[in-house]
């Protein structure tokens, strides 16, 4: 007997759907739900399986849940916790200048908040000897000041953790009952300490939202018959939901990673050895170069904070079939990378006004209604052309003119 799969891709825009299942796909296309992933995940699986199979299925999950915690600052009230002397490493990052000639230089980004950042007594050497002793003394005033605060989660580095994690994992064994915590001997136990830092906050903002997402996503998903969850992380493989709640920063690329993988098993089937893959979704275009197998690396960033973990060399721009075009201040054409995403989606689609590339594609022929989103999604040419139409009025051109700028 075949085994059953279900694969489960979120967007921005759509949720996409390949039933695999007695050697045969089944391909469907729905409005994502960004509110609740998993209400659009479960209303696909019923769809592909109206009877859940006795057997059950396996579901494999890109997600950009964790991606767009870090996107639009949603993720979970974090505090850092470091040892005595680098409270600020996370301000300070690393001293070189993104813009060599500016008179005031911009900042790294950064997610944390200087009043939640405390340190601790204590020093690792670098070959892992105990120079100071752990002292704890302070903790207990400090936990009752984070949940007066609203914190959530706790990430912990200590100078040279990755040498010797006795001093983090006692901190996790007194903090757990409290909050979520991450330590950095964990997350990314490699030397350089501000790149390790770094990424143990981004792990421990993530935690509690994905957790959340997850958990509800597995309890949906038994409910319509999967007996086993698996999701694509950042480095083109797959790992369980109790991972990904441990280690959610490896799904930042979950989605994409996915894409690239699947890209890379068709050029294989063809004999297609050296590919540019090319994923184009709703809010972005994903891309990423294959020479016989995937570009990887270990460092990387989202948002211009330094991520130290192994991921597929993914390429990102904001520009979608969803992104938005419009007039700047001085007049000219402007696309993404606002996008109109899966509500109110792209003026075709019959909620709203806002001229996209979708939109500039179906004026000039490029899609054919009937069988757009696998014939799942329904769009009307004439609004798209409607909504155009004021752009190539302040541009004076034509409605043609003005899809194919647009595009």
């Amino acid at each position: 007997m075949y085994p059953i799969v279900v694969g489960v891709d979120t967007g921005g825009t759509f949720t996409d759907f390949v039933l695999w299942r007695e050697g045969r796909l089944r391909l469907l296309k729905l409005p994502s739900t960004p509110d609740a992933p998993e209400r659009a995940i479960v209303e696909g699986v019923r769809q592909l399986l109206p009877e859940p199979p006795p057997q059950g299925f396996t579901l494999l999950h890109g997600t950009t849940v964790g991606t767009n915690c870090i996107l639009e600052r949603t993720g979970a009230r974090t505090a850092f916790l470091t040892t005595a002397g680098f409270r600020d490493l996370l301000f300070l990052a690393r001293q070189d200048r993104q813009s060599l000639y500016a008179l005031a230089p911009t900042p790294r980004p950064c997610l944390a908040e200087r009043a939640l950042c405390a340190e601790v007594s204590e020093r690792v050497a670098y070959d892992g000897t105990v120079l100071r002793p752990l002292d704890t003394g302070g903790l207990p005033r400090l936990i009752r000041r984070w949940k007066r605060e609203g914190v959530e989660a706790v990430a912990v580095c200590l100078l040279f953790a990755y040498a010797n994690p006795a001093h983090e994992q006692e901190l996790k064994r007194l903090l757990s009952p409290h909050f979520a915590v991450s330590l950095s001997s964990e997350a990314a136990p490699e030397f350089r300490e501000y790149e390790r830092a770094s990424t143990t906050f981004l792990n421990a903002y993530l935690t509690p939202p994905m957790t959340r997402y997850l958990e509800s996503l597995q309890r949906e998903a038994r409910g319509v018959g999967a007996w086993r969850v698996l999701l694509s992380h950042s480095a083109g493989g797959l790992m369980d939901i109790g991972r990904a709640c441990t280690h959610p920063v490896s799904t930042i690329l979950s989605g994409p990673a996915a894409g690239v993988m699947g890209a890379w098993a068709v050029g294989r089937g063809v004999g297609a050895h050296r590919l540019l893959t090319l994923d184009i979704g709703g809010t972005s275009t994903d891309m990423a170069l294959i020479e016989r197998e995937p570009l990887r690396t270990h460092l990387g960033e989202i948002e211009g904070m330094p991520l130290r973990l192994p991921r597929l060399e993914v390429h990102t721009i904001g520009a979608g079939g969803g992104s938005i075009a419009q007039l700047d201040a001085a007049g000219g054409l402007r696309v993404g990378p606002q996008s109109a995403g899966a509500d109110p989606g792209p003026a075709a689609y019959g909620k709203s006004n806002l001229p996209t590339l979708t939109d500039a594609h179906l004026v000039l022929g490029h899609l054919l209604p009937p069988a757009f989103g696998f014939g799942q999604v329904a769009i009307d040419p004439d609004r798209s052309a409607r909504a155009l139409a004021p752009l190539a009025a302040a541009l004076g051109r034509s409605l043609t003119e003005t899809a194919e700028a647009v595009l």
